[in-house]
């Protein structure tokens, strides 16, 4: 799915002057930031950045080099794993006696829809009774594109038990399971790309407590809370341009690195002396410093954009690769209802699930090292 320039430029035309004016400011600190090769973080929460294609946006700006680390939740770290996005049967009323792996707390049963080749390589992890699959696949239910893995079978139940492996893989190699994770998952997604890139994707110890599932509880016990706090400290120390970007009250900022912690405690290393800036793209105002007209020394100054998520991000990642002489393989941009669901099914065809084989062979390769 290709870049619709005329529909950038059409929304970039269509903003309120102060909207347009915050975000040509974002743009020129985010491409000053990379002139100047300094580090930028994206820190994303909310799974709307899943069906809207952002995750896949930011996993393109690591691969460019405009983005140098993601700080994310357990959720997304367990929807990327699991392919982001995929198409589900909502069987609303499950025939007696089908099976009831996929059932939710309100009885309704949710199936992914995969090919053969998927299901082969599920089998070869879980048993998968593929007579009662084909059975479920047959009863009346609605097809929608849903994030991928949580309560679908099997696709939820396969990641759960990825989960273990990937732990214990991450233990033995002394990494997080973000990352040996990511040795097996699609290069669309961010953790994937960070993997292959070098760039560290991380859950922060304040985003723990959301509902991850066997994911979160893996990511938990993959590093001490002092190693975790310690990396993502040194990511936000480093920092020079923070885009964060939530669809709710939640984990925006890791706890206290704007007062007391990073940015506010004067430990940042030489390099990163100068102004810094936070971006805040849609966010609940009460997590962001406010934007100081005294602007003291070691103070993030802070630009918030409101001209909502896709449009803020596209408008964002697109202005700034093209000032940079950067083509961007992948920016969302639906024209309507119709074409946000055509987005959503490209994702769900194009990204697939973390390959365990992959994870094994990259833990092989750590441990030979």
């Amino acid at each position: 799915m290709g870049t619709d320039r005329n529909l950038l430029d059409e929304r970039y035309r269509a903003l309120p002057d102060d909207e347009r004016v915050r975000l040509d400011d974002a743009v020129a600190s985010l491409v000053e930031a990379k002139k100047r090769r300094q580090r930028v973080v994206a820190v994303i929460t909310g799974e709307v950045h899943l069906s809207r294609g952002i995750t896949l946006l930011v996993a393109d700006l690591m691969r460019k080099g405009i983005v140098d680390a993601v700080l994310t939740t357990a959720v997304i770290i367990d929807h990327e794993m699991s392919g982001v996005l995929e198409k589900v049967k909502r069987i609303e009323k499950p025939p007696a006696g089908l099976h009831r792996e996929g059932g939710s707390a309100d009885g309704v049963m949710n199936v992914a829809l995969l090919s053969p080749r998927m299901i082969e390589r599920f089998r070869d992890e879980m048993d998968i009774d593929v007579s009662s699959y084909r059975a479920m696949l047959g009863a009346p239910g609605t097809i929608t594109v849903e994030p991928a893995g949580g309560g679908t079978w099997p696709g939820g139940k396969r990641t759960a038990l990825l989960s273990g492996f990937v732990l214990s893989q991450s233990r033995h190699c002394r990494i997080p399971f973000e990352e040996m994770a990511g040795y097996g998952a699609d290069p669309g997604t961010m953790i994937g790309a960070g993997a292959r890139a070098g760039l560290p994707v991380l859950v922060p110890p304040s985003c723990l407590d959301d509902d991850g599932g066997a994911v979160g509880l893996a990511i938990r016990e993959s590093l001490s809370p002092s190693e975790r706090s310690g990396r993502v400290a040194e990511i936000m120390n480093r920092a020079h341009l923070i885009i964060t970007s939530t669809d709710g009250p939640g984990c925006t900022f890791p706890a206290g690195f704007t007062q007391g912690g990073p940015w506010g405690g004067g430990e940042a290393p030489p390099e990163c002396s100068g102004r810094r800036t936070i971006v805040l793209i849609d966010g609940p105002l009460h997590d962001v410093p406010p934007t100081p007209g005294d602007h003291r020394a070691g103070e993030p100054e802070s630009l918030i954009i409101t001209g909502g998520l896709d449009t803020s991000w596209s408008l964002l990642a697109f202005r700034a690769a093209e000032a940079l002489g950067i083509t961007l393989d992948f920016v969302p941009c639906a024209r309507g209802r119709d074409e946000g669901e055509r987005l959503r099914e490209w994702i769900a065809a194009r990204i697939e699930p973390a390959d365990k084989g992959m994870i094994e062979r990259a833990a092989q390769k750590l441990i030979e090292k």
